[in-house]
């Protein structure tokens, strides 16, 4: 279709313009009914989220599929990264009144189950190193923190965030705001003391200062990680 060729042009003109190499990171786009399907392999979560704003910036990209995954540093295989996110999540004390429940090749294994008819069953099938979450948590800090968890799981190439909130909890600046501050703090490679985090309409500024241009990169990523941030403004400074 002419409408078709014309967003394709218009898409590769976008990323041109960006700096972001098409043949490079193997970018392939198609599309499934109306909705645009992204996929290829980029080194870092940056890029990934990077590519995704500039496709659905661009005019008559109206629905946009990201199937974008990010190279991992470390290979595993499905089980192991199963493995992996099971061990986060069990050690996590966000999610004591969670059900934890896996899935490989069509089986499930509940390596938690809690009698308590109040607990929240979280679900997690990997397939070709991408997660994915689904099932019904207690609030939206729980979704944010499972999903970044995910991402943290080494061999992780994709996260799909399917889990719904029980209580229909309203997402606002403030909640965004001390969900990135969480999952900061959570990191031992960044120093939080001197670090302000604010968030309007779903873009997160960074301030302040850290030790080594090391944890500035790293705050960053982690940020990206965050389920509902669309941009990042790192304006950190390092200390000298």
């Amino acid at each position: 279709m002419p409408e078709r060729r014309e967003l394709l042009e218009a898409v590769g003109a976008a990323l041109e313009r960006a700096g972001i190499e098409v043949a490079r990171y193997g970018l392939r786009f198609r599309f499934d009914e109306e909705a645009l399907i992204m996929e290829g392999e980029v080194p870092t979560i940056v890029d990934k989220r990077s590519l995704v704003r500039v496709v659905r910036g661009v005019p008559g990209a109206h629905e946009v599929v990201d199937k974008v995954r990010i190279k991992p540093t470390e290979l595993r295989d499905d089980p192991a990264i199963s493995r992996g996110f099971a061990r986060a999540i069990l050690a996590e004390p966000d999610f004591a009144d969670c059900n934890v429940i896996l899935w490989q090749r069509g089986c499930s294994e509940t390596v938690r189950y809690l009698a308590d008819t109040n607990a929240c069953d979280l679900h997690a099938k990997v397939e070709h190193g991408v997660v994915t979450l689904s099932g019904e948590v207690l609030n939206l800090r729980q979704k944010r923190l499972a999903g970044t968890l995910a991402w943290w799981t080494p061999g992780t190439r994709n996260v799909i965030n399917h889990l719904t909130v029980a209580y229909g909890e309203e997402d606002t600046d403030q909640a965004l705001t001390e969900a990135v501050r969480l999952i900061l703090e959570k990191d031992p490679q960044v120093e939080t003391g001197h670090i302000r985090i604010s968030a309007h309409d779903h873009v997160v500024t960074l301030e302040g200062d850290v030790e080594r241009t090391e944890q500035r990169a790293v705050a960053e990523c982690d940020t990206w990680f965050v389920a509902g941030v669309d941009e990042v403004h790192n304006h950190l400074a390092v200390r000298s």
